[in-house]
Parts: structure tokens; sequence; C-alpha cells
């Protein structure tokens, strides 16, 4: 059984590739809430919260946080389930 090594890391490395080509190692929360869909009052609000790990103060104002940072979190979220899980049969009505 061959395996291609190139194809192996490629398949891995391709959700993170928008994040390492924009060649940005600090990410503010503006482009957090662009990157996810999101407010940046919301994107902000999660950086406070420690969701993308260590917060470095350029300014007393503007705050940033590190790729490294950005893709622990990815890694946390990854599989995260956005519907309404189904009800089970036992807490189903029945006619």
């Amino acid at each position: 059984m061959e395996y291609d090594l190139r194809a192996i890391v490629a398949e891995a490395l391709k959700e993170y590739l928008p994040l390492i080509a924009s060649g940005k190692d600090r990410f503010t929360a503006e482009d957090i809430a662009e990157r996810y869909g999101i407010h940046k009052d919301n994107a902000r609000r999660m950086m406070n919260n420690g969701d993308f790990g260590e917060v470095i103060s350029i300014t007393p104002r503007n705050k940033v946080v590190t790729l490294e940072g950005l893709l622990a979190y990815e890694d946390r979220k990854k599989g995260l389930v956005t519907s309404k899980p189904e009800r089970s049969q036992r807490n189903r009505k029945t006619r």
C-alpha cells in the first residue's frame, strides 16, 4: 500500500490554508469577525473571555490574538453541531 505524503499533508492543511496564506500572525477582533461571520463586538467578547488564548494589548484600546490561538480555537470547535438535536424516542409525544 502506497501513501502520497503530499496529498495527506495538503488535505490536513486545506482548512487552515486561508489563515496561513494571509501572512498574518496576529489577528484583531475585526479579522476574527470577518473570518467567522460574526459581529466585531462578539469577536471582542470572545477574545476577552480567552477563547483564542492569550490576548496581546498593542495599546490600551487595541488588542490582538496570535495565529496559534486562532488555530487552537478551531481545533477545539471541530465537529461542533450547530443544529438542534432530535428529541429522543422516549420524549416524543404519541397520539
